[in-house]
């Protein structure tokens, strides 16, 4: 009688542990490229936070009702961070809707480029309420 695995089950043991592991390698790598991905995005969506941030505590808003104005890299308006502006390629747009006598609507859009090279544009709307003007 002879113990051990025959040279078969060898074959198919190996073939099931390389499919088990070729998913869960393949799983990783798709993690990676959206993590890059998320990464742009999520600095973009910290610059449009800042610019947000930064107008809607002044009387600017109200002001600049149902009007839009764009920032530029370098411009002296508002101030962001150059690792925030890296990313930008080139404008950043915000715009004013007043909805009615207490609550102005403020939209920013943001054009960008991906690590991958891909551009995009990221949207956030915010809501300005009297007590800030």
């Amino acid at each position: 009688m002879k113990k051990g695995f025959s040279f078969i089950q060898l074959v198919v043991a190996i073939a099931v542990i390389g499919m088990a592991l070729t998913s869960i390698f393949s799983m990783n790598l798709q993690n990676n490229r959206r993590l890059k991905v998320n990464r742009d995005y999520l600095t973009v969506l910290m610059c449009m936070e800042e610019v947000y941030s930064q107008l809607k505590n002044t009387r600017y808003a109200l002001t600049m009702s149902d009007k839009s104005f764009e920032i530029k890299k370098g411009d002296k308006k508002i101030f962001l961070n150059s690792d925030f502006t890296d990313k930008l390629k080139g404008k950043m747009t915000v715009s004013f809707d007043k909805t009615d006598s207490n609550i102005m609507v403020m939209k920013i859009e943001a054009d960008y480029t991906t690590t991958s090279g891909a551009d995009n544009t990221a949207v956030m709307r915010g809501v300005i309420w009297s007590d800030y003007y």
